[in-house]
């Protein structure tokens, strides 16, 4: 599983200030699928995957932290310097 994309959502979450169960009603899911995303066990399909972006505020390619410097969707977030160098 993408572990990366699993660590991004719930820190992107925690961010917002969500539990899993506000952001599932959010995405229309129960709060075990967002944990079970967030575990990395599953991943959501591709329009789930636009709609957390949406509930989150970034851009799909952040989730799955694809990214390049200098670019439109790079991290700002204060999480980034934590998750760069891990």
């Amino acid at each position: 599983m993408n572990y990366k994309f699993a660590e991004n959502l719930k820190k992107l979450r925690e961010e917002k200030g969500l539990s899993q169960k506000q952001l599932g009603k959010l995405m229309f899911v129960a709060p075990s699928t967002i944990a079970r995303w967030e575990n990395g066990s599953r991943l959501p399909d591709a329009v789930m995957i636009l709609r957390l972006a949406g509930c989150l505020g970034v851009d799909a390619n952040t989730l799955f932290y694809i990214w390049w410097p200098g670019a439109k969707n790079a991290p700002t977030s204060s999480w980034w310097t934590t998750a760069r160098s891990s």
